[in-house]
């Protein structure tokens, strides 16, 4: 991150930057898209989108503790089953979350990026970046958790107009194609829904 270059920089002589993603950045097989999402919807967004694709389970990631909550609560509200992880979780909750989501319990992990290092769940179909990562490389780390061993995988990132440019300069650094997504209207959310419902009747 940022703030840990900086201090780096402070203290160390000529530091030099190792990166252990700069060989295979991304998984071919995961489709990259971004949504532009004004700042105050993204919660409507977030469930529009899940509705929309409907995913066998997924990893939504926020920048901060608080958002990630927030979001938890949301999800849970619009009935969807989920939990959170975050840096402040006791290693024995963090542990049981991630127990419970790998044996399908949990849907939704909704995440910060410290919490979220290191974490490999079967059969997760899609990654919702709900913050643009403050750090580019996160955007990497955070579309490689789906698209697994050969599998396809989707990740989508919502974004407002200052997003926009973090997104590009992704784009740029990583030689990769965000596709751009329009947001789902109330209508298109229903028919699917709808659709869906019939096929399970």
């Amino acid at each position: 991150p940022p703030h840990v270059l900086r201090l780096a920089n402070e203290f160390l002589t000529d530091p030099v930057t190792l990166s252990l993603s700069s060989d295979h950045v991304h998984v071919t097989e995961v489709a990259h898209i971004r949504v532009l999402v004004p700042s105050m919807d993204k919660d409507r967004a977030l469930v529009k989108l899940i509705e929309t694709d409907n995913p066998a389970s997924a990893i939504v990631f926020c920048n901060r503790k608080t958002t990630v909550e927030y979001v938890t609560t949301i999800l849970k509200r619009f009935g969807f089953q989920a939990d959170f992880l975050s840096g402040d979780l006791p290693q024995h909750k963090r542990e049981k979350v991630l127990n419970r989501a790998r044996d399908g319990k949990i849907r939704f992990l909704v995440a910060t990026d410290v919490a979220a290092r290191g974490i490999d769940i079967n059969q997760l179909s899609h990654v919702y970046q709900y913050d643009v990562p403050d750090d580019q490389e996160a955007y990497i780390h955070r579309a490689g958790r789906t698209g697994r061993a050969g599998a396809s995988g989707t990740a989508i990132t919502l974004h407002d107009t200052v997003g926009t440019i973090d997104l590009n300069k992704i784009e740029k650094l990583y030689s990769i194609q965000l596709e751009p997504r329009p947001l789902p209207t109330d209508e298109e959310v229903a028919e699917i829904a709808g659709r869906r419902a019939r096929v399970l009747l």
